[in-house]
């Protein structure tokens, strides 16, 4: 697939992210999710780039769980030839804790895999999520999202599942992601 494809099919697919986001807040977002314990990805909650840092989080668990999937999508999804730019993307939703592990794990996968290099790269989609423990109520809650994860590169086509955990805070009116971690099934 030549570049100027692969760009086109991203520009589309954010547009359809942004638009299925906008349908789904204007009927009501997560006040109409049913009430339970995990929450269930039935579709791809990525958030638009564009959207990154403005979308409004009630103070509740389940929206801030809700979120949590689209972070775990956007963050756990990079290829050498984006540059790894979702991390960046994420950075009005990141602590500068959050960050400066951001940067690190940025410089290590640039030195592995290049952005010059035969393409590699991991998608990840959010299957469920849980609260493991605080509440928004208390301004800080850790959130574990189960990815499904497909990794492809140079003789490498594979496909795993990982937790990834969220440590996230409440700064100021904003919610933000102050840890994340990668574990292992």
């Amino acid at each position: 697939m030549s570049k100027i494809l692969k760009l086109i099919v991203i520009v589309l697919l954010a547009a359809v992210l942004v638009i299925g986001i906008w349908w789904w807040l204007k009927k009501g977002g997560a006040d109409n999710q049913p009430a339970g314990g995990n929450i269930v990805a039935t579709s791809t909650p990525q958030v638009g780039l564009e959207d990154i840092g403005n979308v409004k989080i009630d103070d509740s668990d389940r929206a801030l769980t809700q979120t949590s999937l689209g972070w775990a999508e956007r963050f756990a999804t990079y290829s050498n030839h984006d540059n790894y730019q979702n991390f960046e993307e994420l950075n009005a939703v990141m602590t500068e804790n959050m960050r400066g592990q951001v940067k690190i794990l940025t410089d290590k996968l640039r030195r592995e895999h290049r952005p010059d290099d035969a393409y590699w790269g991991i998608t990840s989609q959010a299957l469920t999520a849980n609260i493991q423990s605080g509440s928004a109520a208390e301004g800080q809650i850790k959130i574990s999202v189960k990815l499904q994860r497909h990794e492809v590169g140079q003789n490498l086509d594979k496909d795993y599942q990982q937790d990834l955990i969220f440590d996230i805070v409440k700064n100021g009116a904003d919610w933000q992601i102050n840890d994340a971690q990668l574990k292992n099934l």
